[in-house]
């Protein structure tokens, strides 16, 4: 069972991995089921003995983090889109502004 457990542990570390990849090229990424498929590993593991949680030990901290790293590659995703976001709703309004002043030419949000 030990090995199962390895084999499902390297099977989450890959999946987090690659996600962390696409999330860095800036890519969106589909997170549906990695919450429920770390639970049920974590959940395999706490229900073995000690000795197995041990030799698992490194591949759990791996995922961890594995797991952090792709929350700080996302949020800082998410802070880009942000930040262009609230810089195209600055151009939006000063094209408006500006438009004012000239007329028979509409304002155009670039």
């Amino acid at each position: 069972m030990t090995a199962e457990l390895a084999q499902q542990l390297d099977a989450l570390n890959d999946w987090v991995a690659r996600l962390e990849r696409e999330v860095t090229e800036g890519a969106s990424v589909d997170l549906t089921g990695l919450d429920s498929e770390v639970q049920r590993a974590c959940d395999a593991v706490a229900a073995h003995p000690a000795e197995t949680v041990a030799a698992l030990r490194p591949r759990l901290s791996e995922l961890l983090a594995g797991m952090d790293r792709l929350d700080a590659r996302m949020r800082e995703q998410f802070e880009g889109i942000r930040a262009e976001l609230q810089a195209h709703g600055r151009r939006s309004q000063a094209n408006r502004a500006y438009a004012q002043w000239l007329p028979g030419k509409p304002a155009t949000d670039t």
